[in-house]
């Protein structure tokens, strides 16, 4: 990541309407922060949002490492109680997904640039009545 701006997001909201928010006030303002990327130049530079999702007893740790930790531990407790009764067992297998597929989500620079010229369009319109 090249540059980030850390904004609250309310977890229950859709990520592409915080962008629209960020890019509505850019847009009555100035990108002065240089976040918004509207051209394709070949770099690899994209706009994104980067959700993290953490509870305050633990905030070092992901939701989704958190809650793999925790089933892990009860598949270990489950599996030890059951060895001991002497049930024939099937070592568990618990593999986390890539949290990246939910953590990020990268914007088209043609989409910011639409969305951009349309709350530009909409500030001046609002300014001018």
């Amino acid at each position: 990541m090249k540059l980030g701006l850390g904004l609250p997001i309310d977890p229950l909201s859709d990520s592409k309407e915080a962008i629209k928010r960020y890019i509505y006030t850019a847009a009555k303002k100035d990108d002065f922060l240089g976040i918004l990327y509207t051209e394709e130049d070949g770099g690899g530079e994209y706009t994104c949002v980067q959700r993290q999702w953490r509870l305050s007893q633990f905030p070092d740790m992901e939701i989704t490492k958190l809650a793999a930790s925790a089933w892990e531990k009860v598949a270990k407790a489950f599996f030890d109680v059951a060895g001991e009764m002497g049930a024939e067992l099937i070592k568990p297998t618990f593999k986390l997904g890539n949290p990246n597929k939910v953590q990020f989500e990268i914007y088209n620079p043609e989409w910011v640039r639409e969305q951009l010229e349309h709350f530009k369009k909409l500030v001046a319109d609002n300014q001018a009545k």
